[in-house]
Order: structure tokens, then sequence, then C-alpha cells
């Protein structure tokens, strides 16, 4: 990669990048979901037997989102990259699973940064894995 010219790098961050930061996950056992199986917060059934409680806990996810995306423009950016590089993500959670495809069918090059191999780990060319604060670093300053 040090010898080609990037003009375009994207960086999916997900949970793991958030729980380094100690912003809370929604899906560890002490994290937004607050030890609720995810059939009791996550489904119609859910709200329509307790709205309260899935306004609370989908309220603070929103409060703690540092940035909000949408989804046209990060497809836009995936059109034109050069580099995508996934930080801290699971790789099979929609739509965020699908940014390395779309990413290798422009022809960018792909890298995943995690704690360890995610589901999605096949549709990247790269795998560097650790600690985020440790990979990230490294691999930028590597570039």
């Amino acid at each position: 990669m040090k010898d080609k010219e990037l003009k375009s790098i994207v960086v999916l961050t997900g949970a793991g990048v958030s729980a380094e930061s100690e912003i809370e996950t929604f899906r560890d056992s002490d994290g937004l979901r607050e030890n609720h199986r995810l059939e009791d917060v996550a489904t119609p059934q859910a709200f329509l037997r307790d709205p309260k409680l899935i306004h609370r806990l989908y309220n603070a996810r929103r409060r703690q989102l540092i940035a909000l995306f949408y989804m046209k423009a990060i497809e836009e950016a995936l059109l034109t990259c050069d580099l995508f590089v996934s930080v801290g993500t699971s790789g099979h959670v929609y739509p965020a699973a699908e940014f390395g495809q779309l990413a290798n069918r422009v022809g960018a090059h792909t890298v995943e940064l995690n704690l360890e191999p995610s589901v999605g780990e096949s549709q990247f060319a790269d795998g560097h894995y650790g600690l985020a604060t440790e990979e990230v670093s490294r691999f930028f300053g590597n570039l």
C-alpha cells in the first residue's frame, strides 16, 4: 500500500472501538441491552409489551453516538474509495456487513482490523488482529 497513492479512504468502526473507548455497546452482556434477551428488546413484540423500556434503551444508544451517518453518504464514499478499513466490527450486522463487499466490487483494497477475525473475514484482502488502539495506529502508521 505504501507505493500506491490513496485518494480516498473509508473507515468503518464498530462495537470493538466503542468498547475500547468505554462507550457501551448494544450486544455486550453489560451493554445497553441491560442483560435483556435480544427478543425482549429488539422485536416488534418487545415494543408492544414494554414501549417505555424500548424507548429508554434506544434513546440511550442515540445519546452515545458520536456522529450520525446516512447510508447514502456511506455508499457514495465506498463507491469512490481506494482503501476500505473495517475496525472492531462483528461482520454480521447489516447493512454494515455489506460494506466490504461493496468496496471489493469497486476495486478498493479491503482491510480488517479487529480483535479476532470476524465472520466476514473472507471479504477482506488483509487482516490484522489485536486491540484496536494498537492495530489502528500500527496500520495507519505504516501507510
